[in-house]
C-alpha cells in the first residue's frame, strides 16, 4: 500500500499585521554617578528578527517597557539628555517571555565618547510562576526529535512531565497546540490538528504550569511553535529526512520527507516573506 501526503506552508509577514507570539524587554535606567532614575531617556530596540525598530521612553522612575517583540537577539541603543549614549548588545527575547535590564548611564562630564557594552551586563528574567521551556531551532537541528515524522510538537517530549499520553497525567485533549499564537487543535478530537515540520520552525515553547490568563480551554499545558520569518537578506535551504525500513516490525515501512524554504524582503524593514514546501511519502508493505 502506498500513500502520498503533501503539505504546503506559506507565511507572509508584514509590518501592519503579524500573528507571531512575542516577548518583551523592560528595565530601569539610573544615573551612574548618583544612582538616581533617569527620566525621559530613549531606548531603541533593533534586531534581525524585527522589521524596523521599536522604542520607548523612561518614566519618572526610570522604567521602560518595549513589548510585542518577535523572539530573537536584540541590540538596545540608549540616550538621554545630559548623558552619554550607549549600546547594549545580545539581549535574548524568547516566546512569551520578558527580560529585565538594570542599566546605568554615564553623565556627559564623566566620558567624552559613546560607550558600547557587551553581553556581560546583567539580564534578569522577570519573576514568574509559569514553567516554560524554549527549544530553539539550533537544538532541533542537532537532535532528531520525532520517530516517524519531525513535526513541531515532537520536541515537547524532551520537557520533564510531558509524555505522549499527556502532560503530568492529563488526557491528551487537555493540551493546547498553537502556531504563531493561533490554536491548531482539531475541534473534533481536541488533538494536534495541523502538520508542520520542524524545518519551518524557529523555536518551540512548552508551558506546563501556572499558565497566564491569556490562555483559555487549557487543562494541562501549551505547546507553541514560532515559525521562521523572512528578513532583509534573501535566504533559503533544502532538506531531506529518511527513516529506513524497520525489519523487526511485522510490516515493512519507510518514511521520506523533504522540501525547501526561502525567505527575504519585498521591501526592506517593512514587508518580509517566507515560504516552504514539504511533500512526504509513506509506504507500507
Amino acid at each position: 500500500m502506498m500513500r502520498a501526503c503533501l503539505a504546503l506552508f506559506l507565511l507572509l509577514a508584514a509590518s501592519a499585521a503579524s500573528a507571531q507570539s512575542t516577548g518583551a524587554i523592560s528595565g530601569r535606567i539610573l544615573d551612574a554617578q548618583n544612582s538616581r532614575p533617569v527620566a525621559g531617556a530613549t531606548v531603541v530596540a533593533s534586531s534581525p528578527a524585527l522589521q524596523g525598530e521599536e522604542s520607548a521612553r523612561t518614566d519618572s522612575s526610570g522604567e521602560f517597557v518595549i513589548a510585542l517583540l518577535p523572539p530573537g537577539s536584540y541590540t538596545l541603543f540608549v540616550q538621554a539628555e545630559g548623558h552619554q549614549a550607549f549600546t547594549q548588545e545580545g539581549v535574548q527575547v524568547g516566546t512569551g517571555g520578558e527580560v529585565r535590564l538594570h542599566l546605568s548611564i554615564l553623565p556627559d562630564a564623566m566620558l567624552l565618547a559613546p560607550v558600547r557594552l557587551g553581553s556581560a551586563l546583567p539580564v534578569i528574567p522577570v519573576t514568574s510562576a509559569r514553567a516554560a521551556t524554549v527549544i530553539p531551532r539550533e537544538q532541533m537541528e542537532l537532535i532528531p526529535y520525532g520517530r516517524d515524522e519531525r513535526s513541531f510538537e515532537a520536541p515537547a517530549l524532551s520537557v520533564p512531565g510531558v509524555l505522549p499520553e499527556g502532560i503530568f497525567g492529563s488526557p491528551p485533549g487537555a493540551t493546547r497546540y498553537r502556531v504563531d499564537g493561533l490554536d491548531v487543535n482539531d475541534p473534533a478530537t481536541l488533538l494536534q490538528g495541523r502538520r508542520l515540520l520542524q524545518h519551518f520552525v524557529d523555536q518551540v515553547a512548552v508551558e506546563t504550569r501556572a499558565l497566564g490568563a491569556e490562555y483559555g480551554r487549557v487543562g494541562a499545558g501549551v505547546v507553541e511553535a514560532v515559525t521562521k520569518s523572512g528578513g532583509n537578506d534573501l535566504h533559503g535551504s533544502a532538506f531531506l529526512d529518511w527513516m529506513p525500513i524497520e525489519v523487526p516490525r511485522r510490516s515493512l515501512r519507510y518514511d521520506v520527507d523533504g522540501g525547501a524554504e526561502i525567505g527575504g524582503a519585498l521591501e526592506r524593514n517593512r514587508v518580509w516573506f517566507y515560504g516552504g514546501f514539504a511533500p512526504m511519502l509513506q509506504a507500507t508493505t
